[in-house]
Order: structure tokens, then C-alpha cells, then sequence
């Protein structure tokens, strides 16, 4: 070997670049951000934390086998009020005129869903989970 130091040059460099590698691999977070919500929530509108029009929906997307009901700001939404997709383990809510909520005021919200497996009654226990949102 006529140049021997280039090889370990090249060799320590191959190395400090694979460990670079591994490292970068390792600390990248790929589980998609769920703000802390159960497993059994899929998605809720508005998201935690956003600003709505007084106008807009609220509601919740469970897993496809659970059922469940929304309270807004600790009030139980009629079920006549509601807009369900059984199915697919969706509630909505949409204020309006007649409707115990007419619009949201300006300010903070929380939302909860109680929901429960629907081949259970709800008697037979429930889970909660809350978020904030506020309307602008």
C-alpha cells in the first residue's frame, strides 16, 4: 500500500457518514400527530386549538364501530340535532336557529365526545375524550 492513510481517512469517513445516517434514522418521528387523543378518535372538527365562524360544524369521526354523543361546553346536543353516520362512527353538529345553540359565541370552546361500542348501550360505560376550539 503505497497511501495508507487515505484509506483510513476514506474508511472514517464512510463511517462517521453511515452513524449520521443512523442517527437521523432514528430520531425521525414518522406516527402521524394525533394531539393526544385516544386511539378509538380518528379525527375531530374543528381540530384542537383552531378558530371557527360562530357558524360552523363540530363534531367528531370515531372508529367505524363505536357510537357516541357530543356535549358542547358541557351540554349534551339533542339527538335531533345531531347529524350521524353510523356507519362510519360520525357525529356533527351545525348551530342554527331553533337549535340549542344558535351560533357560538366569540371565545373558547371545549367539545366532548362519550362514546361506547355500538353493540353496547351506553349504560354499559363510556369513554370521554374533551378539545378546545374557539370561535371568531
Amino acid at each position: 500500500m503505497r497511501h495508507p492513510w487515505r484509506v483510513v481517512i476514506t474508511l472514517g469517513g464512510l463511517l462517521l457518514a453511515l452513524n449520521l445516517l443512523l442517527v437521523v434514522g432514528l430520531s425521525t418521528d414518522t406516527e402521524p400527530a394525533t394531539g393526544g387523543q385516544p386511539p378509538a378518535v380518528e379525527r375531530t372538527i374543528p381540530t384542537a386549538g383552531s378558530i371557527i365562524r360562530q357558524l360552523e360544524d363540530v363534531g367528531v369521526d370515531l372508529r367505524d364501530d363505536l357510537t357516541g354523543v357530543l356535549l358542547i361546553d358541557g351540554v349534551e346536543i339533542p339527538e335531533d340535532q345531531l347529524q350521524r353516520v353510523e356507519s362510519l362512527g360520525q357525529l356533527r353538529f351545525r348551530p342554527g336557529e331553533g337549535k340549542d345553540i344558535e351560533r357560538f359565541s366569540p371565545g373558547a370552546h371545549a367539545a366532548t365526545v362519550l362514546y361506547w361500542p355500538q353493540t353496547a348501550s351506553r349504560d354499559e360505560g363510556t369513554s370521554a375524550y374533551t378539545w378546545s376550539f374557539r370561535a371568531a
